[in-house]
């Protein structure tokens, strides 16, 4: 599902927002590719994964293995397979081996364990068509994980597509490898799908032409012959080092522009994998890939949809000239201490550069009776003091 923002100003050249895309509709909360899901994410605001069953039917599910988010352990306990997949024999319930029928009883569960339980085993497996019709989204984006490994299974996934273009309005399809999109290529309506070349981690090999994502990249000018966009991890465009701290961003959006590629990407949840650099404010991360002065994307696929929204839709392109609604102060707490050490110079350059209104300080004294700021009396709790000649100095008061 692709919710299309209202946007204001200046985005990406043409004035265009950019898109938020619903990774298997509002998957944050409900089960990934359920009906539920999809609702919400068409009332607040998909790719919707698209695996074959045995007899040719396209399913909304998240993976090729349906272990990884259904219940289908419980009711198949014994069904349980081993295939190779991409080089890699993996094993699990799959796809390939349960017929439409056979997945009736199946309920949708949450891939991530971290999220609420309480929607698990109430919703049914979707087919392509059913999200279609009965959800009806604005428009509607397929991600094609696994054709090589249909295609070794006598299943078509390029054939069930046009298939059923011929029926079903799709936006968008997307998938990792390149002889999927050299089976398609010209083979749908003179408005089809726009096609996206999805990049997986640098390293990886792409499966059908034994290339890394890395050397892809570094021919963008090849991928247009086949793709009108790229879909990409977070950290193509603003790397991390070891630390999870944000490193310059790359060329990667203009470069992908000057290219006639769109650029969309992928990875953003409102509970996971945050760069420190944002506060663990899912809206800052956001702006910085489409209001930062210098580029935006075209479009962001997100577990969180109404957070990506609202984050384009009313908070990019306010600048912190921005009056505020309400006469308050905001004070930091010895510094941005939730993102870099409290009371360090780093800490408090952030909470000035967040737009803190008063910068606080712990104040304690040293021996000879220098006042300095430290969040505590004793220094093991805030310092490297017990790695320290300091060490054997300890008092209990």
């Amino acid at each position: 599902m692709v919710t299309k923002t209202n946007g204001r100003g200046y985005f990406n050249g043409r004035g265009d927002a950019p898109l938020v895309i619903a990774r298997g509709g509002f998957s944050g909360l409900f089960p990934d590719s359920s009906s539920a899901a999809y609702d919400l994410a068409k009332q607040t605001s998909v790719p919707g994964a698209v695996q074959l069953t045995k007899d040719g039917i396209g399913i909304c599910f998240p993976d090729l293995k349906l272990n990884n988010a259904s219940t289908i352990e419980n009711v198949y306990p014994n069904l349980q397979k081993s295939y190779p997949v991409n080089g890699v024999t993996s094993q699990g319930w799959f796809t390939i081996d349960f017929s439409l029928r056979d997945l009736n009883n199946v309920s949708l569960i949450r891939g991530i364990f971290s999220r609420s339980e309480k929607f698990d085993g109430n919703y049914a497996i979707l087919t392509v068509q059913d999200v279609t019709t009965k959800i009806k989204p604005e428009s509607f984006w397929l991600n094609v994980q696994h054709d090589a490994f249909y295609a070794q299974h006598n299943l078509s996934i390029s054939s069930f597509l046009i298939s059923a273009s011929r029926t079903v309005s799709i936006d968008y399809i997307s998938s990792p490898e390149v002889n999927f999109f050299r089976k398609i290529v010209g083979r749908f309506a003179p408005k089809g799908p726009s096609l996206v070349f999805q990049f997986l981690e640098k390293e990886e090999l792409e499966p059908t032409t034994k290339r890394t994502y890395g050397s892809i990249l570094s021919n963008l000018t090849y991928v247009k012959t086949f793709a009108s966009g790229i879909l990409v991890p977070k950290s193509y465009i603003f790397p991390l080092d070891d630390k999870h701290y944000l490193l310059p961003p790359t060329s990667l959006v203009q470069d992908a522009h000057k290219a006639g590629l769109k650029v969309y990407v992928s990875g953003f949840a409102n509970d996971v994998d945050i760069a420190y650099n944002y506060s663990f404010d899912p809206v800052s991360e956001y702006l910085a890939f489409v209001d930062n002065g210098d580029f935006s994307v075209d479009g962001v696929l997100s577990d969180f949809p109404i957070t990506a929204s609202a984050s384009i839709d009313c908070f990019s392109h306010i600048g912190k000239s921005a009056t505020k609604q309400v006469d308050f102060l905001v004070i930091s707490k010895n510094g941005a201490s939730g993102d870099y050490p409290g009371c360090t110079d780093l800490a408090y350059e952030k909470a000035i550069k967040d737009g803190a209104d008063v910068i606080d300080c712990s104040v304690q004294m040293s021996s000879e009776g220098k006042p300095f700021c430290l969040s505590s009396i004793d220094l093991k709790q805030s310092t490297m003091v017990i790695q320290s000649p300091f060490r054997n100095l300890t008092e209990t008061e």
